[in-house]
Parts: structure tokens; sequence; C-alpha cells
């Protein structure tokens, strides 16, 4: 059939008893495709990049040396033929000669075969597209109709308004024959799951189904057919049958299942609580998420759950913890949880001394990890690294900076210290002589002074301070100088001495009077008087001691009064001795033996020992004194008396005594007798 018009078609038969026929007037009608048309060709254009370099499609592959024309070619050849079948999905591949100028590609196919290329016919669309190649896919309806028929291809100038399957305005046009064949290969089926499978009475039965795949349309399960018997309200044995047929009319090979219904097939239900995979804090407690058991009737059985766990919180790695329940009709189920102890927690990194800047001794060995200190909650050794630019031998300010990772790939967060190398020794201060140095008050004297010595400083760059610069002399006290010495860099120390300004020389008595001196007997002694020198104190007669313990007025004879006195400062003088002659004759003292009674009574006399002694008139008494007949004191009594007054004189021998009375008014006496 070539020409493009109507055609008749008659049908013989023959056979041994003759011949018929049927004649069918203009039953065929044959269209002619409108050849396309383009308002510029490409191979006119000074550009290369535009044009249909090659073409691929289910069979077709053509590649054209002149990419740039003619305008419009069919490729009428056998071997160029483009077999597609229904539901099929076939990639569309259309090349340029390269990358460029951006066009518009269209491709439709004559799915009517009426000879003309529709709308709905469109079957590729890319508009502006610059690539050197297209790929799209083109899909084949389910009812396509089956036949040979046209495939056009197109381009046109990017965005072209007017292109369309008949016309381009700068572009050319392919035509490719296709055919829409009838595929006679019918889809495979796999059950999914078990041929037989159990389901528990009045629960819902979920049928894993089957997958369905077909040569062409692929993956065809969600057309399966089901025709099943199954009914979960009885116990029984229950059959399900699959099939399923694909666009072309070819039906699978039915497929069988058995499904059980029974009392009790599925056991119990344990499900644990997210999260499956548990990340653990080394170190920390794990706190199980929980979980939830469940018998086949939906009773609650969490308490019958079993744990076994080989977890330890103290160990990196990865644990389990396995749960398993047992319902009443001995069915298992378990569940596993992952258990991963991890160390998520930095380093730390911290400083030994205080403060934020660290001050280096210079010319001494600087060791960047001595002044820090790596820890981990985990790790008990950690391989700290430093940078460090210090020079331990020149003044300045450096920067030393420390990371440190542990072997779980935490990393610390980096520490940078300061690092001041300077001289931070004091210098040594020595004493010229003694701690204390002790001078006579009101002489003169020098301060000793101090000698400094500096570990990086020479000693000529040393500034010496004392405080205060000068004492006086004629102050007694310790007085405290202080020495204070600064090296070149600013480090400074101190030392005290003392002064002490003492007085150390002695005092000097000198006597009044004559000596010796002359004292009658009984006579009370009447001191000359005496002056004293010293060269601080001005009054120290008042501290001179007399001792008058040698002296007895009693008995001639010559008798020494030694003086002595100590001054405040703890200095005593030279004892003087005052010689003190003891005459015979009896002192007077201006008042008679006889007067002794207007004062006083004594009684009785001769006594045995005791002798009373009472007081007449009241008067101001020193002393009582009793003396023998040779004058020598045998008693005194200082206390104070009262108005009667018993003396014990047993121990005395019989003789004749003499009781005195010194008091303020002279001196009384009076003779007794001792007799026992």
């Amino acid at each position: 059939l070539t020409s493009p018009v109507p055609y008749t078609i008659r049908l013989t038969t023959t056979n041994a008893f003759g011949i018929d026929s049927v004649t069918k007037v203009a039953f065929i009608n044959v269209n002619a495709y409108q050849t396309p048309g383009t308002g510029t060709v490409f191979s006119t254009i000074a550009d290369a990049t535009m044009g249909i370099r090659r073409v691929r499609l289910a069979g077709i592959d053509s590649t054209f040396a002149n990419a740039t024309a003619p305008s419009f070619q069919y490729i009428n050849n056998t071997t160029q033929v483009g077999t597609m079948y229904r539901g099929g999905k076939y990639a569309v591949v259309l090349d340029r000669p390269t990358a460029g100028t951006p066009l518009d590609h269209k491709v439709w196919i004559d799915k009517n075969y009426n000879a003309n290329f529709e709308t709905n016919e469109l079957v590729l669309n890319k508009i502006n597209n610059g690539d050197a190649q297209l790929t799209d896919t083109i899909i084949i309806p389910a009812n396509q109709a089956y036949g040979n028929t046209r495939m056009r291809v197109g381009l046109d100038l990017a965005n072209s308004t007017q292109f369309n399957s008949v016309y381009s305005v700068i572009g050319m046009f392919k035509d490719f024959n296709v055919s829409i064949k009838k595929d006679d290969v019918k889809p495979f089926m796999n059950l999914n799951g078990t041929a037989i499978l159990r389901t528990e009475i009045n629960k819902t039965f979920v049928d894993p189904g089957v997958t369905a795949i077909d040569n062409i349309e692929g993956n065809v399960s969600s057309r399966v057919q089901k025709i099943s018997t199954l009914d979960t309200a009885n116990i029984g044995v229950y059959n399900v049958k699959y099939f399923v047929t694909d666009y072309s009319g070819n039906t699978s090979d039915t497929l069988y299942r058995t499904v059980i219904v029974e009392l009790n097939s599925t056991g119990p239900v344990l499900v644990i609580n997210t999260p499956t995979i548990f990340d653990l804090e080394v170190g920390s407690d794990f706190q199980d998420p929980g979980y939830t058991a469940l018998d086949n009737s939906g009773n609650n059985i969490n308490s019958n759950v079993i744990k076994i766990s080989n977890i330890d919180k103290n160990k990196v790695g990865n644990y389990t913890v396995i749960y398993s329940i047992t319902d009443a009709f001995n069915f298992t189920k378990t569940a596993t949880r992952i258990v991963r102890v991890r160390d998520t927690t930095k380093p730390l990194i911290t400083r030994k001394f205080v403060g934020l800047v660290y001050k280096h001794q210079i010319n001494t060995v600087f060791n960047p990890l001595a002044i820090i200190r790596a820890t981990d909650n985990y790790d008990k050794s950690l391989s700290v690294s430093f940078s460090s630019g210090v020079n331990p031998n020149i003044i300045g300010k450096y920067f030393v900076v420390y990371n440190v990772t542990d072997s779980s790939g935490n990393a610390a967060t980096t520490l940078t210290i300061s690092v001041d190398v300077s001289d931070y020794v004091k210098p040594t201060i020595t004493l010229s002589g003694s701690l204390i140095t002790e001078v006579e008050v009101f002489s003169n004297f020098t301060i000793p002074g101090v000698t400094a010595i500096d570990n990086y400083c020479a000693s000529n760059t040393l500034i010496i301070v004392r405080t205060p610069n000068s004492l006086r002399n004629d102050t007694l006290g310790i007085f405290p100088v202080k020495f204070v010495v600064t090296d070149c860099v600013g480090n400074s120390d101190s030392i005290i001495r003392y002064i002490k300004i003492s007085k150390r020389n002695k005092p000097v008595i000198t006597l009044l009077g004559t000596d010796p001196m002359n004292l009658n007997r009984f006579c009370e002694f009447q001191e000359p008087g005496f002056n004293v020198q010293d060269n601080y104190y001005t009054n120290l007669k008042a501290l001179v001691i007399s001792d008058l313990s040698n002296l007895r007025n009693d008995l001639p004879g010559v008798y020494p009064v030694n003086y002595v006195v100590t001054d405040p400062s703890g200095n005593r003088s030279v004892t003087v001795t005052r010689q003190v002659n003891v005459l015979a004759k009896v002192c007077n003292t201006g008042l008679y033996e006889n007067q002794f009674e207007s004062f006083f009574n004594i009684y009785p006399s001769p006594s045995k020992g005791l002798l009373n002694l009472d007081i007449i008139n009241a008067i101001d008494i020193y002393s009582t004194e009793v003396y023998n007949v040779t004058g020598q004191l045998v008693a005194k009594f200082e206390n104070q008396l009262q108005s009667k007054n018993v003396f014990d004189l047993t121990n005395q021998s019989n003789g004749l005594y003499f009781i005195r009375m010194n008091t303020a008014k002279g001196v009384f006496s009076k003779s007794f007798t001792i007799i026992k």
C-alpha cells in the first residue's frame, strides 16, 4: 500500500465443494505523514552546537554524520525500529554535537495511527536545554493499540512559540519507525513469607501477599488478585489463591497459601522502649528505658520478663541487654537492646600555678608539661601536645598552647598559657656584723652596713636604701634599722638590724660626813648622807641601799655600814663602806629611865621568862629590843603591839636584862630580872 487512498479488500475461500468470496469496499484507508518544515535549518547558522547527532530508543540507535542537516529526514530502516510494549518504560536519549545554545526538544509518537502527531501524542517536551545529551523516559499506555507507527524528533531554538510537530522556526526533524507489539511472556510471582501461615481466632489476619514481576512492566504486585476462603472467626485450615495479568493479557501461574486459624499461634508480644541502641556515659548507671510484654490476649505480663545483661559501666564498649518472655502456651519471644558505653566527656587541662601568667626564672630549664595537669573522667594516662616558643634564657613574654585528646576522641578545650621569663629571685642581703649592735648612751657610733649579691644582676647595679638613715644617741632602747636592696629587674628584699642604745656605766656613791664616825652606845645611827653620780640617770639617791645589818649600837666596837645602788638599767655600783665606831659611853636619849612608866608598865620583875608589857599612853612604837647585861641583843619584837602584850623570854638565862622601846618620842628603857 503505497498511496494514501482507500483500498477495497476481497476475501476468497475455496474447498472441495466450491468457492466463496466476500468483498469490502474502501475497507482500508491509507494515510500519508505530512513532511514538516523549518524556517531556517541549523546548517545555515554559524553555530556548530545545534543539531541532532544521535537518537536512541528501544532498538533505535542512529548516529548522523551531519548533525545540522537536512531539515527533515525519515529513517526508514528495518534495523532502526523502536520496539515497545504496553506498560513499558523506555529511555530516549538525544545527543547534539556539543553543549551550547539552548534548544527546545520535542518527541511525538503517532499512538492512534492516523499519520498525524497530535498534541496529546507529545511524549517528550524539554524547553531551553543547552546540554550535550538529553535523557528522558517514555511510558507506553496500558491500553495502547498494537501496530506499526512513527516517532518524530524535533528541535527548535529555545522558547519558540511556533514550534510544533510540523514546523520549527530554526531547527530540524527526524522520523523513525516504531512498533507497539504484544508481550507474550506471563508475569512471575513469589510468595512473601511462607506458604503456610498461622493466625489466632478472632484476630485480624495480615496477609503478607506476593511479589509479582513482569518482564515489561516491572513490579505489578499492586495488581495481584486474591481469592480467599479465610474465616478468622472459626478454627480451621483455609486457602488463599493469587494471580496477576499484565497489560498484554498474560496471566501468571496461580500461587497458593494455606492459612491455619488456631487458638494461639503468635505467642506473646515483647516490645522494648526506645532507644533500642542506648548510649551510656562511662561511669554512669544504666537506667533501663523499659519494655512492654503482652500475652496473646493483650494482658500485661511485664513481671515475667527475664533480663540478662553484660554491661560494664566502667569500661567503654558495646554491651547487650537481652529480654525474654515465655507465655502460658510456652511461646517465647526475645528482644535485644544494644548498650554502648561511651566516653563523651572532654579531658580537662588546668594550671598547676595560681594566676593566669606563669613566671619562669631566667636561665633555668623550662618544662612546659610541669606547669599543667591533664585529667580525664576515663583515661588515666593522657598524652598532652603543646606548642611552645619559650626561650628560658631571654627575658620576654611567651605563649604555650596545650591540647589533649582522650582515647575516645574527645578533645579538651585548648589552653593557652602566658609565660613571662624574667628574674624572680630576690637579692641576697647579709648583715655586716651582728644582728644587734650595742652602744653606750650619748656615745658617737656608726650604723653597720650590709652586703648584697644577686643571681642575675651585677652587684654594682643593686640599690640599697637604709631607713632611718641615722639614730639619736640620747635615748635608751632598741631601735630597728631596715635595709632594702633592689636588683636591676625590680626584685627587692629587706633585712633589719637592731641598734641597742644602752646604759652600761656604773653609778658612783660618794659618802658625806666623817669616815669612820663615832656612835655612843645605844644611840640610834643617824645617816650623815651620801651623793650618787651617774652618766644618764639624774636621781639615784632614792635607790641607794644602806646595809646596817652588821651595825650593833649596844656593844662597843667598829662596825661596817655598806652602801650600794643599782640603776634602772641594772648597773650595780661598787659597794662603799662607812666604818662606825660604837663607843662605851651610853647614848643620851633625852628621856630618863623613870619616864618609862609614863607610857609603859612591865611585870613581874623578877620574871620567870614571861614578861608582860602594858601600854599606858598611846605612842607610836617602832620596835622593842631586849639586851643582856653585856649589851648583847637577845630579842627583838617588830610586830604591831597591843595595849597588853606578853614577851616569851623563857629561853634566856637568869640575870639582869634591859628592855628598850624605840618610839616616835624617843627611846625608853627599863631594867628587869629573870629568876626561874
